[in-house]
C-alpha cells in the first residue's frame, strides 16, 4: 500500500507541475499562478519563483510540494481506499485540483496556503491514521525541511550583511576607521547605531530583522540570536527590544568577532536541527537531539558551538567536531 501511495504522490506531483526542472519561462514582476492549462501552469510557476527574493524561492518550492501532497488526501470522512481508487482511475485529477487551488495566487500567497494546508492535514491525519496519517507525516516533514532550509539561507544572508556593514565602516564606535559588526536592529536600520542617534542607511538587512523581542528574532519557525563581544570577548546578546543601547559591546573586539544561532521555535513541529554562523561565514548544524533547543525555554549559550573548553568568541569553533554543548556541529555549506 505504501508503495502505491508514493507512486501516486509522485505522479500527481509531476502532473501538477511540481517537476521544477521543466520550467522555461522568463521572470515577471508580481507574477501569479496561471492554472488554466498544464502548459501555462508550468510556465507561470517558473515566473512566480523567479519574481521572488532568493530567500523565499526555496520556501515556494516546498510550499508547492506540500500543496501537491495535500490534494491527494482522503476525503473528509477519511475514506483512503476510495481516494486511491479515484486517483488511479484518473491520475490527472490531482493535477487539475492543484491548478485550480493555486490559480491567481502570488508566491507569498502560495506559501501561506501551504502552511494552512499542512496544519489542516496534521489535524485530519491524527484522526484518520492510515493514509491520512502517512500524508500528514509527509507534510510535517516537508514543513520541517522548508523551515530548516530557510534558517540556513537566513544565516547566510546575515553573514553577508555583517560583512557589508563591517567593510563599509558604518558602525565605528571608537572612531579608528575600522568598521564593526552589528546587532539585528542596527543592520536593519531600525535601531540607531550604538552610541549614536544615526541609523545604518541604507540598511543591509530588511526591516523585518528589526522586530526583536526579548533579544530574539523569530522567522519561519526559527528563533535567531545575535552575539557580539564584550571587552573580554564573551558573547553578549542584543538589547531586549533590539539594537545595542545599554549593551557593553567592545568596539575593538566587535571589529573582528560576532556569531549567531538559530533553533526551532517549536522543536519537532517547526524544525529539528539547530544552526550557527560567525565571522568565518561557515554555517554549522547539529541534530539538536541532546540539548533540544526550542523556543525561549531552551536557548544555546554563546559558546555552544565552540570546541569543548571554549570560553570566548575568539576560541576555535567546533566545525565537524563536538561542541561545548555535547552536540556535533557539522559544516553544511
Amino acid at each position: 500500500m505504501r508503495g502505491i501511495i508514493i507512486a501516486i504522490v509522485a505522479t500527481a506531483a509531476c502532473t501538477a507541475g511540481v517537476c521544477f526542472y521543466a520550467f522555461q519561462s522568463s521572470p515577471t514582476a508580481g507574477a501569479t499562478i496561471d492554472g488554466s492549462t498544464e502548459e501555462s501552469f508550468k510556465a507561470s510557476i517558473d515566473s512566480v519563483k523567479k519574481s521572488m527574493a532568493q530567500l523565499r524561492q526555496e520556501e515556494f518550492e516546498q510550499a508547492m510540494a506540500t500543496l501537491a501532497s495535500a490534494v491527494m488526501l482522503p476525503d473528509q470522512e477519511g475514506h483512503a481506499l476510495t481516494s486511491i481508487m479515484a486517483m488511479t482511475a484518473d491520475p490527472g485529477a490531482a493535477g487539475r485540483k492543484l491548478r485550480t487551488r493555486v490559480h491567481g495566487l502570488t508566491g507569498n500567497e502560495v506559501i501561506a496556503a501551504a502552511v494552512a494546508a499542512a496544519a489542516a492535514v496534521d489535524k485530519r491525519g491524527a484522526k484518520m491514521g492510515g493514509l491520512g496519517g502517512l500524508l500528514a507525516g509527509s507534510l510535517t516533514a516537508s514543513r520541517l525541511t522548508a523551515n530548516e532550509s530557510a534558517a540556513i539561507a537566513t544565516l547566510k544572508n546575515i553573514s553577508s550583511a555583517q560583512e557589508q556593514c563591517q567593510a563599509a565602516g558604518v558602525i565605528d564606535g571608537n572612531g579608528n576607521g575600522a568598521g564593526e559588526y552589528g546587532f539585528f536592529a542596527e543592520l536593519a536600520g531600525i535601531a540607531p547605531v550604538r552610541g549614536t542617534r544615526q541609523c545604518v542607511a541604507p540598511p543591509v538587512l530588511s526591516s523585518a530583522f528589526g522586530k526583536v523581542h526579548a533579544s530574539l528574532l523569530m522567522r519561519s519557525g526559527y528563533a535567531f540570536q545575535m552575539y557580539l563581544p564584550d571587552a573580554k570577548a564573551a558573547g553578549i546578546a542584543e538589547a531586549p527590544t533590539g539594537g545595542g543601547d545599554g549593551v557593553a559591546v567592545d568596539c575593538g573586539q566587535a571589529e573582528v568577532l560576532w556569531c549567531c544561532y538559530a533553533w526551532p521555535t517549536d522543536l519537532g513541529t517547526s524544525g529539528n536541527r539547530a544552526f550557527f554562523v560567525n565571522q568565518s561565514g561557515d554555517v554549522l548544524a547539529c541534530s539538536n537531539k541532546k540539548q533540544q533547543y526550542t523556543g525561549t525555554t531552551r536557548v544555546p549559550t554563546f559558546t555552544a558551538a565552540f570546541q569543548a573548553g571554549g570560553k570566548i568568541m575568539s576560541d576555535v569553533v567546533a566545525a565537524n567536531s563536538e561542541g561545548n554543548d555535547g552536540e556535533t556541529w557539522l559544516v553544511v555549506n
